[in-house]
């Protein structure tokens, strides 16, 4: 997206240009004199390029399940400590 649209809730639009956020193709089609209305309007946010899918970080991604398995008594499901020493 290229520009956010923010007048939807008060009824306000530019004359000749859709009442929506605009792609990067929308606001490239559109005549210079509007682009440059669209520019200066208060009724469009500009919004900066993001990457689709950013690379993922070693620490983002989730512990094998050993990794994960309770090494103490305490660290057990209270279900399994409530059937330990009732034999």
């Amino acid at each position: 997206m290229k520009y956010r649209f923010g007048g939807g809730r008060t009824g306000e639009y530019l004359n000749g240009i859709p009442a929506k956020s605009l792609s990067e193709e929308e606001y490239d089609a559109l005549p210079a004199e509007q682009r440059k209305q669209v520019r200066e309007s208060s009724l469009y946010t500009e919004v900066a390029d993001a990457p689709a899918h950013p690379p993922a970080k070693a620490e983002d991604k989730a512990p094998a399940a050993e990794d994960k398995a309770p090494t103490k008594a305490e660290d057990k499901p209270a279900a399994a400590k409530a059937g330990e020493g009732k034999r």
